[in-house]
């Protein structure tokens, strides 16, 4: 009852070298290294310098700022939930801007 899988073993052949598959992969190879050399030229974390670094940094002063204003007022909740509102406010804020 039981049946094998048949075994299937990859042959290259020297006429499919040059197939299009291939030829796709080095096309993005090319732009992969292309993009590597440019973030290169910038620094470390030039390339992540995108959406989620602006948000995570306005994110981060605006819990900052909140949990200062709520612990002044000496409002746990208003420091957690004011900071957290706050913080997604900032970070859209100055993700959206750049």
């Amino acid at each position: 009852m039981s049946q094998e899988a048949p075994t299937v073993t990859d042959v290259s052949r020297a006429e499919e070298t040059n197939s299009p598959v291939e030829a796709e992969d080095e096309t993005e190879m090319a732009v992969e290294s292309a993009h590597e050399a440019e973030a290169a030229d910038f620094g470390p974390g030039a390339s992540e310098g995108g959406f989620a670094v602006r948000f995570g940094s306005g994110f981060a002063a605006g819990m900052l700022f909140g949990g200062v204003v709520g612990i002044l007022l000496n409002s746990l909740p208003l420091a957690m939930f004011g900071g957290f509102i706050l913080g997604t406010l900032v970070g859209t804020v100055l993700a959206a801007r750049a």
